[in-house]
């Protein structure tokens, strides 16, 4: 299986992103950093634009800034969600311009944020009144 992951240098994906090639897993990193530090096999991108050959069977989004690198004050807690939700929106709006769009899409957030992102969102992003967390 073919698997982008963006956020794939972070405290997740240094893990995450090794099995999956060990596993047998053609994967792709999408990262800011210009030349990221990836186990041997794995290919890097810092645009989606760059990627080539086919497109990915599945996408996992782990990025975003860093849980662990400050006070969560109000503005570092919006900072947080907004940099997990932007990503996303890029990733959804890239994928929806696929002539064959990854049959899956793995989101990774912490339960404490979404509590602090306001309403929740379907798939679609319009706002639900479904409850995702207690």
């Amino acid at each position: 299986m073919r698997i982008l992951v963006s956020g794939g240098t972070g405290f997740i994906g240094q893990a995450l992103c090794p099995q999956l090639a060990q596993d047998g897993h053609d994967v792709i990193v999408w990262s800011r950093q210009a030349n990221p530090d990836v186990a041997e096999g794995i290919a890097t991108i810092q645009r989606l634009e760059e990627l080539s050959g086919p497109d990915p069977d599945a996408v996992i989004n782990l990025a975003g800034a860093s849980i662990a690198d400050g006070r969560w004050t109000e503005a570092r807690k919006r900072l947080l969600v907004d940099s997990r939700v932007e990503t996303t929106g890029k990733l959804v709006e890239w994928m929806r311009a696929m002539a064959s769009p990854p049959k899956a899409l793995i989101f990774g957030l912490c339960r404490r944020l979404l509590r602090r992102a306001g309403r929740p969102r379907d798939h679609r992003g319009h706002a639900t009144d479904v409850r995702l967390y207690p």
